[in-house]
């Protein structure tokens, strides 16, 4: 309140410096003082008239502790019967509230490991010679998140999401956000792995912040399996002078791996003048006629 006299002197504030909090995001609280003007939009005054001596400061919008953290309003009471003016600082603290929600960006990979494009940065590329174990985990990257409020309310925490997640080939760490690999992977039993990570903070005012992300994991192919045959040995009888004729219909020759690159069989031996491998049917063809008083038995590695 403030003390209108009949003499010449100005007003005189009760107080020369006043100190209050709002809390952030919150519109038209009220607060009552002597002022007759304010500063930066922020706040609007009126006078009721049953209580010229009372000043009612109105909060316009919201606000935002990330944005301000405090303003200081210069306010002023004035006197019309003398025309003298007094005027006191009113400094205005915000609280900061959790009210963001914290973002993922994308993913940082290490080790080989790197992500497909930067418009998929929830793709992590993942080629399957990476192994590891539970025992020595393989750091593979580390999840790019951000919460734009301060203090405990931004610090983030990270869980990956078993029941969502369709693979337990990697874990997460629940406050750095790495990612490490545990198993070894197998792109001919697993291409991509879907993983559930929830991303959240620590605020407590009012409540934790937090939100789902999925990652897809893709696993590159490797020329990881060699050839296996039906059969390591095979013995065969054939009549001397016998040529161009087929002495096995198929070596039944596969190779796992998927990559037509990396599964395309190619075929030799240690007789090339003698044995063909046709590459297609893998057919083991004699090409010259044999003498059998010059060699009755023949070892032949393909």
């Amino acid at each position: 309140a403030i003390d209108v006299d009949k003499t010449t002197q100005p007003p005189v504030f009760d107080w020369n410096v006043l100190s209050f909090t709002l809390n952030q995001k919150h519109q038209q609280e009220h607060i009552n003082f002597t002022t007759i003007e304010t500063v930066a939009n922020l706040f609007s005054a009126a006078t009721p008239s049953t209580t010229p001596t009372i000043l009612s400061i109105t909060l316009n919008n919201p606000l935002d502790f990330e944005v301000i953290t405090s303003v200081d309003l210069q306010v002023s009471v004035h006197d019309p019967f003398h025309n003298t003016t007094s005027s006191a600082i009113v400094h205005v603290y915000v609280n900061e509230k959790n009210d963001n929600i914290p973002t993922v960006k994308g993913f940082s990979g290490v080790n080989g490991v790197s992500t497909s494009s930067s418009s998929t940065p929830n793709t992590i590329i993942l080629s399957e010679s990476h192994f590891a174990s539970p025992s020595s985990p393989l750091k593979v990257g580390t999840i790019d998140a951000l919460d734009s409020d301060s203090g405990v309310n931004a610090m983030l925490t990270f869980n990956l999401l078993p029941s969502l997640s369709d693979s337990d080939a990697f874990t997460v760490d629940d406050l750095t956000g790495e990612v490490f690999l545990v198993s070894t992977l197998d792109y001919e039993t697993q291409q991509q792995h879907r993983l559930k990570i929830y991303v959240g903070d620590l605020g407590t005012d009012p409540s934790a912040q937090g939100k789902q992300h999925s990652f897809t994991v893709v696993i590159s192919d490797e020329n990881d399996e060699p050839p296996k045959c039906e059969e390591s040995v095979y013995a065969v009888q054939l009549s001397e002078n016998e040529a161009n004729v087929v002495l096995i219909g198929s070596l039944g020759v596969t190779d796992a791996d998927i990559t037509p690159a990396f599964s395309n069989l190619s075929f030799s031996t240690n007789f090339p003048s003698l044995f063909k491998v046709d590459s297609m049917s893998q057919s083991l063809r004699l090409t010259q006629s044999l003498d059998r008083e010059m060699q009755d038995t023949l070892s032949l590695i393909v």
